[in-house]
């Protein structure tokens, strides 16, 4: 990729504040200033991309690998439930290989997102609640999405657990806690190193895989891209 090195007012500000501070500031406090400051402006700047562009969009730029993931996860003409469906980009995209698509999200206005995202699809519906809730009473399916839900269960064993009973195969999606190298840096310095304030569980690869043998499934497939891990698991 070519490498725009014109000057920018943003950078120099920043790293001439950055030399004063190395002066002057105790070691320690910088840098768990440092830490926190990219910490908090890469959360601030996703959480702006997917409320400024279209969802179709926010999908094409921070998460392209998902349409070619969920092209193999998703057979054709099976029943598909989206828990926690969000702006419904998954939906669309697994309605172009399921029979039928239920779409699960607690937020009405996110569900109003959705069926704008999904509009002109017969195969799509849409119910607003719980999403495991909403699965005991609809299910079975086919397929559970669970795309970056996971983490927000207090107890993500029992979940994949429950899930089992109403759903063959489940596509599972996490922030990759290892995507980050500075993570672990901050784990160790106490400071905050999560991906979403409500999220309650943080994965690694092994951390995924374990979590889903240990509430039954056999994992297929588990793989990391963009900064998320992507699992598909089928019932043991």
């Amino acid at each position: 990729m070519p490498h725009d090195k014109s000057r920018h007012l943003g950078v120099s500000l920043s790293y001439r504040l950055y030399r004063v501070l190395r002066l002057v500031a105790p070691e320690r406090w910088l840098t768990h200033a440092l830490l926190d400051a990219a910490w908090i402006t890469r959360q601030l700047a996703w959480e702006y991309l997917w409320a400024t562009l279209s969802p179709a969009d926010a999908l094409r730029r921070t998460r392209p690998h998902l349409p070619r993931l969920l092209d193999r996860a998703i057979p054709l003409g099976a029943s598909v439930v989206d828990l926690g469906g969000g702006t419904g980009v998954a939906s669309r995209l697994a309605a172009h290989r399921a029979s039928r698509v239920l779409y699960v999200d607690k937020s009405s206005a996110n569900t109003q997102i959705a069926q704008k995202e999904c509009e002109g699809l017969t195969n799509v519906t849409f119910e607003v609640g719980e999403a495991l809730e909403v699965l005991r009473m609809r299910g079975p399916f086919d397929i559970a999405l669970m795309l970056h839900m996971l983490g927000f269960e207090k107890d993500p064993e029992a979940a994949l657990g429950m899930m089992r009973k109403q759903a063959r195969r489940v596509v599972v999606e996490v922030p990759d806690f290892n995507a980050d190298p500075l993570n672990a840096v901050r784990l160790e310095e106490g400071r905050p190193c999560y991906h979403d304030e409500l999220y309650l569980v943080e994965f690694s690869c092994d951390g995924l895989q374990a979590c889903l043998e240990a509430a039954g499934w056999r994992v297929g497939e588990i793989s990391s891209s963009h900064g998320a891990l992507f699992a598909v698991a089928d019932v043991a």
